[in-house]
């Protein structure tokens, strides 16, 4: 990247709640601040077709009402974009086991989670000297 160009970080939020959603997508824009994030909220049904055009570094979706075969199809298209993240924002009782075998970038976060955690699983640096958690 030569000098003067700006390195925007793309991640893509789709929850039902638009509460949640704006509240995540506030927080995702705060914290990775240097890095111009341009975060996009959606409702999970929105996700196949802003998935290709965007390629984010990151999917956190609420699946708490996905059947397999959804998050499969999505697992899936994260692959064939380069390796995008896929967070599976879940309730305790929609939390099932077998879904962590969708693939090497999915992250599981159970609800109710904590911003730190949900920073950590959309791949920020948890590292990172920024004075937000």
């Amino acid at each position: 990247m030569g000098t003067g160009e700006v390195r925007v970080t793309t991640y893509l939020i789709a929850e039902s709640d638009p509460a949640v959603r704006t509240v995540l997508a506030e927080y995702l824009r705060g914290w990775d601040s240097r890095n111009h994030p341009y975060v996009v909220e959606c409702l999970p049904r929105q996700v196949p077709d802003l998935l290709d055009r965007l390629r984010p570094k990151a999917v956190a979706i609420d699946i708490t009402f996905a059947a397999r075969s959804e998050l499969e199809a999505l697992a899936r298209m994260c692959e064939r974009t380069g390796g995008t993240r896929l967070v599976l924002m879940c309730s305790e009782e929609s939390n099932d086991a077998s879904r962590t075998d969708l693939g090497t970038n999915l992250v599981l976060l159970q609800k109710p989670f904590g911003l730190r955690a949900f920073r950590q699983a959309v791949g920020l640096a948890h590292s990172d000297t920024s004075s937000n958690s």
